[in-house]
């Protein structure tokens, strides 16, 4: 290959994200056997962003599979509030920049001694073009010695990144889909669905407010065979004064067919 077409094809070539990946426990030490928090921390080379656990019109959800001493278990995987992703293959959900996601560890009892804490992280980068990658990441920990604490900030952190709870609201279903009606001072909110195949994530939410409440009226999805009998996902709500605040929320749809 000759000089100009080698530079031509490096030009062409798509650019590979930068993603670095770290596996940051709670504890380097624990006394006893309980339960402890994990972090999975990405860093995402801008503008890139990954998936959520719904990733919307496009794309694929972000992916941990453990590799544990035996007898431990690992708890779901937590996400961080999404963000909306708009291209011309529709509205994506996903995450950009540092993105720290949360898992509980449950060690067997009485593990005693040095262990290995093993994580396959996979994921599909996207901008303009989307690339796949993966990343397997390991962290030790000494069981049955002084308890060391560990990563407090980034702990921390990932904590105050996650959606709350005890969110007062009302799921309903409507003619043409549903409705969520919660009641107090918000102003506008967005719901992030975790069942893709439950609601439109291309289609608006149009807000409302009426007799006290904030209506945010939902489009089932086009893949939706029937209603959903529940509404599970993220709910992001915003005030008057521009505070923000994101709940987890999992309630049952009024209305929907037993």
């Amino acid at each position: 290959m000759g000089a100009v077409s080698l530079l031509l094809a490096l030009a062409l070539a798509p650019q590979v994200p930068k993603v670095e990946v770290a596996l940051l426990p709670e504890f380097d030490a624990l006394t006893a056997s309980k339960p402890f928090d994990v972090v999975v921390r990405l860093r995402i080379e801008a503008p890139w962003h990954i998936y959520w656990i719904n990733p919307g019109d496009s794309g694929v959800p972000t992916t941990v599979r453990w590799t544990l001493p035996e007898g431990w278990t690992a708890g779901p995987l937590r996400f961080p509030t999404p963000q909306r992703f708009e291209s011309s293959s529709g509205v994506a959900y996903g995450h950009k920049g540092e993105v720290l996601l949360l898992t509980t560890l449950t060690p067997k009892s009485k593990t005693l001694g040095d262990v290995k804490l093993e994580a396959d992280v996979s994921w599909l980068a996207c901008d303009e073009t989307c690339i796949p990658g993966s990343a397997k990441v390991t962290a030790h920990l000494a069981m049955g010695g002084k308890t060391r604490e560990t990563h407090r900030e980034v702990m921390a952190l990932a904590k105050q990144t996650q959606p709350k709870s005890g969110v007062d609201l009302r799921a309903e279903k409507t003619g043409k889909g549903m409705v969520l009606k919660i009641p107090g001072q918000h102003e506008r909110g967005y719901f992030f669905a975790a069942d893709g195949d439950a609601v439109s994530s291309s289609q608006p939410q149009p807000n409302q407010r009426r007799n006290g409440a904030l209506e945010i009226s939902l489009s089932p999805s086009e893949y939706a065979k029937e209603a959903p009998k529940r509404l599970q996902g993220v709910l992001v709500l915003t005030k008057a004064g521009g505070q923000t605040t994101s709940y987890t929320i999992d309630v049952p749809l009024v209305g929907a067919s037993d």
